[in-house]
């Protein structure tokens, strides 16, 4: 349950559009169905009810579940009518034909009294009586008037008028808030308007069926949630298919440890934000659907979906603020992080990830992946990116990042922070970025930059290109034939038994170091003026130390070692 208020930066507030005005009195709601013949009045005139079959009967209770489930509701269906809070009535041949139904708010003259049209659904199994039909929706429109519930198109009892909506049947009204997918009160059944999913184009299926997020929270203000619905590990598989059953519903749940999922090969959105309530886009929840399927669901304000899978299409997840995981499984997902610390597998395929704000997990999979630090503005989370088996793309940005590649050639940039970068098996591309970094190349040869601060540069195993930036770096080029640039500042160059032949393209001996591993050849007790003697020599190139066994430094430009000493 959610206490935010829903103004914005639309200058309404949603939920004033559906609230008619008063709750029922009695938040344990009995329920009578009248019977063939039985007379009921409505505006001053009577009329006779058909009576309900079983199959409807069930599916008025199948509607009240449906609403006890998300807030403090119950029903109770019984054989007195001067018991019940609703009378509900069956008519099929004295309503105007314009309408499907008709129930009178709390507070209002012959409130409880709810006229249904039978001849405007299928009163029988296989139709559009069924969840997702629009027969059905008529069952839980009609029910949410009768507990206080109005149209946002209308100004009915004490509501606003959502802005922009001039025809009650086709305009969406401000932020597309006036359709069925956001609240069960619009006269636009489904989602019509919008990135993912699809329109209903038959009544039997594509339409919403449960309260929707927007008429959750307005229940749930007015009656109290109930937090014991789903409290346990749930799943919710994404509906691939458009038949009977699929539709339109809001996720409320108590707790437990959760999982929106799409098994099927279409493309997918997973969005893992609970509606805001505020005027705005997602101000009635973000949709998760199948491309395609006329089906899929919302996140009622203040419910927490733990996890998203994706399945074998090219699917997008999105983590909202409070961290989650999002695992793309197959297919060329984008995978989107949001303010909390979130775990993102790419899985197979080449995938998009980007980190938001937290202190984010990132495992990339089997293709070409990249991974951008960059999701969100003022991103400052220190996240954890793992490479995986293809061509990776990895991007820290303003936190502390531990970015880590794969088996093949990668290219890794750390942002601001001081950030620890590792390419692993292939020819790596590595930068560093403001902060103090740690760079290492792996086994074979890599191209390291550091950037504005002191940074620590590893080649390791092969032909490495090292360049230290700005700052007093540390740069060591590793075994194999490294290619050693300090740029600006005072740089110290690390070298030990086995680092090969390498060369140092600007050293300066009024500010840059040389520290030689006391395994070099018999260094030890060697005091430092004595080293060009033992092992340096003047060559058209430069200054050249060489330590015999392949171990040789050239100095490269450097024509005197006057001044010369250890770090």
């Amino acid at each position: 349950m959610s206490d935010r208020t829903g103004r914005s930066g639309g200058g309404f507030d949603p939920l004033d559009t559906i609230h008619w005005g008063e709750p029922v009195s009695d938040p344990h709601v009995t329920v009578y169905f009248t019977g063939a013949g039985e007379t009921v009045r409505l505006y001053g005139e009577s009329g006779r009810s058909e009576g309900f079959n079983a199959y409807e009967q069930a599916q008025f209770r199948a509607a009240f579940d449906l609403i006890s489930a998300v807030s403090g509701l119950t029903f109770e269906v019984v054989q007195s009518r001067r018991a019940a809070d609703f009378v509900l009535a069956l008519d099929t041949d004295e309503i105007d034909g314009e309408f499907l139904g008709i129930f009178m708010p709390p507070g209002e003259p012959d409130e409880g009294i709810g006229v249904f049209n039978g001849a405007m659904w299928d009163r029988h199994p296989g139709g559009d009586l069924a969840q997702g039909g629009a027969g059905f929706v008529t069952i839980v429109h009609e029910l949410l008037h009768g507990l206080g519930l109005a149209h946002p198109h209308d100004r009915g009892g004490s509501s606003t008028l959502l802005p922009g909506i001039y025809d009650e049947f086709t305009d969406t009204g401000r932020f597309g808030l006036n359709q069925g997918v956001f609240t069960m009160m619009s006269y636009i059944d489904g989602f019509v308007e919008g990135p993912v999913g699809t329109p209903a184009s038959v009544d039997d299926w594509g339409s919403q069926f449960t309260p929707m997020a927007l008429d959750i929270a307005l229940l749930q203000k007015m009656y109290g949630a109930n937090y014991d619905h789903a409290a346990g590990a749930t799943t919710y598989l994404l509906p691939d298919a458009n038949r009977m059953g699929t539709g339109w519903q809001s996720i409320w749940d108590g707790g437990g440890d959760d999982t929106i999922r799409h098994d099927g090969n279409r493309d997918a959105v997973i969005d893992l934000r609970p509606a805001t309530l505020m005027a705005e886009q997602g101000g009635g929840g973000f949709i998760s659907a199948v491309d395609g399927i006329a089906g899929g669901f919302t996140i009622a304000a203040g419910v927490r979906i733990e996890r998203a899978l994706g399945g074998g299409g090219d699917d997008r997840l999105i983590a909202g603020d409070e961290g989650h995981i999002l695992n793309g499984r197959n297919g060329d997902d984008d995978l989107r992080g949001g303010r909390g610390d979130d775990r993102l597998i790419g899985g197979r395929g080449d995938d998009t990830v980007f980190g938001g704000r937290g202190a984010d997990i990132a495992r990339l999979g089997g293709g070409d992946d990249t991974y951008r630090d960059t999701g969100q503005p003022g991103n400052a989370g220190g996240d954890t990116v793992f490479g995986g088996r293809g061509r990776d793309t990895i991007a820290g940005g303003g936190g502390h990042d531990r970015l880590l590649g794969g088996m093949h050639a990668d290219t890794l940039s750390g942002g601001r922070g001081r950030d620890d970068i590792h390419g692993g098996l292939g020819r790596d591309r590595i930068a560093g970025g403001g902060g103090a970094d740690t760079l290492s190349g792996g086994t074979h040869g890599d191209t390291i930059r550091g950037g504005r601060g002191n940074d620590l540069l590893d080649g390791g195993r092969g032909n490495d290109v090292l360049r230290g930036g700005d700052g007093a770096d540390i740069l060591k080029g590793g075994a194999g034939r490294d290619v050693l640039t300090g740029d600006a500042g005072r740089d110290v160059f690390v070298f030990a038994l086995g680092f090969g032949a390498d060369r140092i393209t600007d050293f300066a001996l009024s500010e840059d170091a040389l520290s030689f591993d006391a395994t070099l050849a018999d260094l030890a007790g060697i005091r430092d003026d004595r080293l060009p003697d033992t092992f340096a020599s003047l060559t058209r190139d430069g200054v050249l130390f060489d330590f015999g066994n392949g171990d040789s430094l050239l100095l490269e430009d450097v024509t005197d070692l006057t001044g010369f000493a250890l770090a």
